[in-house]
């Protein structure tokens, strides 16, 4: 059971298929971003975000609770909550960086009132070897392409 630090948001852990703490995955593996935060079903609109970026200092991917469909992700059954933000690693082979922020909705879109965040942690190592394994897809990311005969 986490325990909490006196800040909202007190722990992170990725985790790998078989719910292992993690920082070596292959490429198209899927991860888990855990996130837990201190609140219990008085706090009203929270999201929590992540946001991923590369060994060059660009993002890659940012996305929040509310962005994926969760209204409410506060236990009323317990003074802290946790969510997992699943995602599929379809990213060059590499390292990584993350950031996990917690904040309260706002009336500006793609914007929240920021209520703690982590420092950038990592690193997320990706591996493939290009050399003796055929690639999924080559560039910076396998994005969901279909293809027709026509």
């Amino acid at each position: 059971r986490p325990v909490a630090s006196g800040k909202p948001l007190f722990a992170v852990r990725v985790l790998d298929a078989n719910d292992c703490d993690t920082v070596v995955a292959r490429l198209g593996d899927t991860i888990r971003v855990r996130t837990y935060f201190q609140g219990g079903g008085d706090i009203e609109r929270l999201r929590v975000a992540l946001v991923l970026k590369n060994r060059y200092d660009q993002i890659i991917n940012a996305t929040h609770s509310r962005r994926l469909g969760f209204d409410n992700i506060v236990s009323t059954e317990r003074e802290w909550s946790a969510f997992d933000f699943e995602m599929d690693l379809r990213l060059e082979a590499g390292l990584y960086s993350m950031q996990v922020r917690l904040a309260s909705e706002s009336q500006v879109p793609n914007q929240g009132v920021e209520l703690d965040s982590t420092g950038w942690f990592g690193p997320l190592e990706v591996r493939w070897d290009y050399e003796t394994e055929p690639a999924p897809f080559l560039g910076m990311c396998g994005l969901p392409v279909r293809g027709a005969l026509v």
